[in-house]
């Protein structure tokens, strides 16, 4: 199992956190059901769902009818 980490700024904002609380419910719902496949699966998560942007750098792939959302991520140490 894997952790997921959010990104904060130097001002303590967390950019994809608030993206995700904006959403309608029901978009928030996939989002963070998708999230906590990622943290299943890790690595192991694949197209469609997840693919390899460039070097480290990954892309959850969530689908919400005509929306595509798109969040990036990548790993560190210990499984995060």
């Amino acid at each position: 199992m894997y952790e997921v980490l959010f990104y904060y700024d130097k001002k303590g904002n967390a950019p994809v956190e608030q993206f995700i609380e904006a959403t309608p419910i029901k978009v928030r719902q996939k989002v963070l059901a998708w999230v906590g496949l990622l943290e299943d699966k890790g690595a192991s998560f694949k197209r469609p769902y997840a693919d390899k942007v460039e070097g480290k750098l990954y892309e959850l792939r969530i689908r919400m009818a005509s929306n595509n959302i798109r969040i990036l991520y990548f790993f560190t140490f210990e499984r995060k």
